[in-house]
């Protein structure tokens, strides 16, 4: 029975990490003067590409990705494993290059990516904007504010980021780790995504 129990869970985890789900959510917040009326989110976090992860799974999600004809792709870190470049990455990079939306990808880095500049070059090469304690306007409609991953970082704080802000447009904020959760919700944050749990 000792044996029984954690062989479950490994199949049930290789099972869980081979199949590409979606999860619709609709939200509504204040257009505030933003042109759009919708605006079309794909979300995707804790990817945790390394040399053993197989791209047959990577190019379901960048295929599913692609059939919800998203406006933009948000992604809250844990991308790659590592500060790395090999066979592997490029692969990784040619199918991020992939995947089509209105606004373009962004990302945020997690507590795994390495940050001592390597992950940068991955994001450059995969197509992605890289968020790290940025603000970006996007198309005059809506706000994304990207923080970097606190683990062993000086990072921003929210009032930092928001400062740039004025509230007339809505406001997403990518997080990799969902805290600060009481500060954003009483902030002009509209929506805030995060991955890690």
């Amino acid at each position: 029975m000792k044996i029984v129990v954690p062989l479950i869970i490994i199949i049930i985890g290789a099972v869980n990490n081979n199949y590409v789900r979606v999860s619709q959510y609709t939200i509504e917040v204040p257009r505030k003067s933003s042109e759009i009326t919708r605006l079309r989110i794909a979300f995707a976090a804790d990817f945790h590409l390394r040399e053993a992860t197989n791209t047959r799974i990577l190019q379901e999600v960048v295929t599913k990705i692609n059939s919800l004809n998203p406006d933009v792709l948000l992604i809250c870190g844990d991308v790659l494993e590592g500060d790395r470049h090999d066979e592997e990455t490029a692969r990784f990079e040619e199918l991020f290059r992939q995947i089509k939306t209105k606004y373009g990808v962004f990302a945020v880095p997690g507590n795994h990516e390495m940050h001592g500049g390597g992950e940068r070059d991955f994001f450059i090469n995969s197509g992605i904007t890289l968020l790290e304690d940025k603000v970006q306007l996007i198309d005059q409609a809506f706000y994304l504010i990207g923080r970097n991953d606190r683990r062993g970082l000086q990072g921003k704080s929210l009032d930092e980021l928001l400062i740039h802000i004025q509230d007339s447009l809505p406001v997403i904020l990518l997080d990799h780790r969902p805290i600060d959760i009481d500060r954003v919700s009483k902030s002009i944050v509209d929506i805030q995504l995060s991955g890690h749990t």
